[in-house]
């Protein structure tokens, strides 16, 4: 099968799930006979608030064509169909880069197939969200287009995990919290943090916060004028990571990488902005949230080979700036497109994230 042109990227989860009616079947498909469930926990609207969705899927093995790459067999799943869920999702289904530990179906993602039948020349991607609501990913190595001073333009991070690491965040230029768990995640519009931390960054910064109480947990809210947005941004690499690691891999000194003002805002209403920012509590503790609103303007550079995250503004795509930060108020507790030799495929992005257009 051809991939749908209509995908959310999301870096946040491993499944490569279509849209109840849109898959059609290869003389290579395999019917598994089985189904699973996945659960997406997300932000909502344009990015402030925490939900939930689960989709149920029957699950087929197919060669799977995107671009110039094939992938022999390839699980896909089909949502909706002959459930009583009716739950979707926007566009045409979800393509996921993530870990496979986060796999509902237990399939190998497409990306670890890509690297594991040694389709792409390094097991890396990169992904770019330009500030004009448009993109491009490459697959298999760094854009030097994008990226035109190399790897060493790049700031690296140690992963924890696919796609975790450590950073700091900062609040005009002072660190607020430390060595905070990152998870970098396309698929998420806002950027979600602890509760608890939220609200002393809104405090901190003179926001207004309203906490919303649900059965599924509350979540906090922040308020500030359109005009006059917050300069948030995290420190990557963390301070812990700089005192801790010595490796010709990671960089040896840390970079505030600021949200773009145009990506500050989930929704307005005149001079009154709600923030993208939200406090939820996830299971994990301490857990931090970066979505697409982090991404804009920065190419991302997902390098599973070298178990690095790097990141780099993208040149003309007028950054808030990048910088160091200093002192310390607390510390914390704790889409789609280019593979590399073929033509570029561009993204497209919206309220719910990162989305392939072919």
């Amino acid at each position: 099968m051809d991939l749908p042109a209509n995908l959310l990227l999301d870096t946040g989860s491993a499944d490569l799930v279509l849209n109840p009616g849109l898959y059609k079947p290869s003389s290579h498909s395999i019917n598994l006979n089985s189904t699973f469930a996945v659960t997406y926990g997300t932000t909502t609207g344009g990015g402030a608030g925490s939900t939930s969705q689960t989709i149920i899927a029957n699950l087929y093995n197919d060669t799977t064509n995107f671009h110039s790459l094939t992938i022999p067999s390839q699980t896909i799943g089909t949502a909706g169909a002959n459930h009583t869920s009716n739950s979707t999702y926007p566009g045409q289904g979800i393509l996921g880069l993530g870990n496979p530990l986060f796999s509902g179906s237990g399939a190998t993602p497409f990306f670890h197939n890509l690297c594991a039948q040694n389709l792409i020349p390094e097991c890396r991607f990169g992904l770019a969200l330009h500030t004009n609501n448009t993109g491009s990913l490459t697959l298999g190595g760094l854009d030097s287009d994008l990226v035109p001073g190399g790897d060493t333009a790049l700031t690296k991070v140690p992963l924890v995990m696919e796609w975790f690491a450590y950073g700091d965040v900062v609040l005009d230029g002072e660190y607020v919290f430390r060595d905070a768990l990152l998870e970098f995640d396309s698929g998420t519009t806002g950027i979600v943090g602890p509760i608890s931390a939220i609200s002393a960054l809104f405090n901190a910064s003179g926001m207004q916060s309203v906490l919303q109480t649900s059965p599924a947990g509350d979540t906090l809210l922040g308020y500030h004028p359109c005009s006059s947005p917050p300069a948030i941004g995290f420190g990557l690499p963390s301070q812990g990571n700089l005192s801790s690691m010595s490796s010709s891999n990671i960089s040896s000194t840390s970079k505030t990488f600021y949200l773009e003002n145009s990506a500050q805002a989930a929704s307005k209403s005149g001079d009154n902005c709600t923030s993208v920012f939200s406090g939820y509590d996830f299971e994990t503790p301490g857990l931090w949230v970066l979505g697409e609103r982090f991404f804009r303007g920065k190419y991302v550079d997902h390098d599973l080979g070298e178990g690095v995250l790097g990141v780099v503004d993208l040149e003309g795509d007028g950054n808030n700036g990048t910088g160091t930060a200093t002192g310390a108020v607390s510390s914390s507790a704790g889409v789609l497109g280019r593979p590399m030799g073929s033509a570029g495929v561009g993204l497209l992005m919206s309220g719910a994230g990162a989305w392939l257009v072919l």
